[in-house]
């Protein structure tokens, strides 16, 4: 099974499960990586962290479920897995530019292209750009490393200052 199919077979899993409590262990044991391997090769596929993809696929279809006017906000954010409206609704915000009631009331309008898709295999392999991820592992001798200290700011961040920060 190649890096590609492993990870798709992750984010089925994560889809099945979405509504559930995931724990990234379950998901890399699902994967057949280690928790650490699985974390990151799918971060450098997806170009987003494990719990980034679910918690904007649980948000996405959280919007979808607010197009339904009779469900009351609390139930959907309760259903998204969020442990209160406040929480949710700051998230969904995050996201979306705005809170579940004032996308309901402007009717989804600009709201709708902001959704995280569900990742399928054709889309992954696109991501993918048919690069190998498969580690090689070389035995060195001992040698030492110099440098200078600096903070580190991933590039997936939300500053995205890393142009600034590492010159």
């Amino acid at each position: 099974m190649t890096h590609i199919e492993q990870v798709q077979r992750a984010i089925d899993f994560i889809e099945v499960h979405l509504s559930d409590e995931l724990e990234i262990d379950l998901i890399a044991k699902e994967a057949a990586f280690s928790r650490w391997h699985f974390q990151i090769v799918f971060s450098s596929m997806v170009g987003e962290t494990v719990k980034e993809y679910i918690r904007k696929r649980r948000l996405s279809n959280a919007l979808k479920r607010l197009r339904d006017l009779e469900s009351r906000i609390l139930d959907v954010a309760i259903e998204a897995g969020f442990e209160s409206q406040e929480a949710f609704s700051r998230a969904f915000k995050n996201q979306f530019g705005l809170t579940p009631g004032d996308c309901r009331k402007e009717q989804f309008k600009n709201v709708m292209v902001f959704q995280k898709p569900q990742i399928t295999m054709d889309y992954l392999s696109h991501l993918y750009g048919g690069f190998n991820m498969t580690p090689v592992f070389k035995k060195m001798s001992e040698f030492k490393v110099v440098g200078l200290s600096e903070k580190f700011v991933s590039i997936l961040s939300p500053e995205k200052n890393n142009h600034i920060v590492i010159p």
